[in-house]
């Protein structure tokens, strides 16, 4: 019982690392797309608030935060149930 407990906190913390750096991934992806597209639009004369959130950096590295933390809560939350039950005995 010890040695699972041990061994789902020891899996939780690694896929809280795993959710940042695949959060960093993505955003440094959308990032780089985002400086190669805005050159486009603006050269384009599309630069105006019509345009989506994603297509501002700031924007872009905001959505990509929320989304790691609405993932880190879930498996939190996740794993809060595991070890309840575990205590339980279930």
């Amino acid at each position: 019982m010890e040695q699972l407990k041990e061994f789902l906190l020891k899996y939780k913390r690694q896929s809280v690392a795993g959710v940042i750096f695949i959060s960093i991934l993505l955003g440094m992806g959308l990032m780089k797309k985002v400086t190669q597209l805005l050159p486009y639009y603006i050269k384009q004369n599309k630069w105006d608030a019509s345009l989506p959130v994603w297509f501002d950096p700031y924007g872009v590295a905001g959505v990509g935060f929320l989304i790691a933390l609405i993932m880190i809560f879930l498996i939190n939350w996740t794993f809060k149930i595991l070890m309840r039950d575990l205590e339980k005995g279930e």
